[in-house]
């Protein structure tokens, strides 16, 4: 939508994240306190909470994902899930509902395919395209783990 209210001295200006580098990635989204797994596990904790819930997160790991994809049409991205060490059944009494999982099913923190989208300067320049703009400028830090880019209308 946003081409349509751009004029020909309009410019779209925004960053990517385009590194590619899985152990970077997951070292980046893991940290040795385990800040980034309680932040995740919150919405657990807050279940636990506000809706009667008693959910051990001991029954659980926590695990990170880096889905790499190079094709033009999707990214790259994290996911972020808790893995049920063994058969498990809940009662969440102020949602009417019971969480049961089996050994090895995940529970996803975030909606969707994942969070953090990676892109190529391909995946960049397709969706730039789908949004009715042209790349006209591209910069990259010298690590190449983030683009600048700068686009006009068609």
């Amino acid at each position: 939508m946003i081409s349509t209210i751009m004029t020909d001295k309009c410019r779209l200006v925004f960053t990517a994240d385009i590194t590619q580098n899985r152990d970077a990635i997951i070292k980046a989204y893991s940290d040795d306190a385990g800040v980034k797994q309680t932040f995740y596990q919150y919405g657990v904790t807050r279940m636990n909470k506000e809706n009667g819930s008693k959910i051990d997160l001991d029954k659980f790991t926590y695990q990170l994902d880096f889905v790499h994809n190079t094709t033009p049409e999707n990214m790259s991205y994290v996911r972020s899930y808790m893995e049920a060490r063994e058969d498990i059944r809940y009662s969440i009494p102020g949602l009417n509902t019971d969480l049961v999982m089996e050994k090895g099913e995940r529970l996803y923190f975030h909606e969707g395919a994942g969070i953090s989208c990676k892109y190529t300067l391909e995946q960049l320049q397709t969706i730039v395209q789908k949004a009715g703009l042209r790349l006209v400028d591209t910069f990259m830090d010298e690590g190449k783990h983030v683009a600048f880019c700068q686009c006009v209308t068609i």
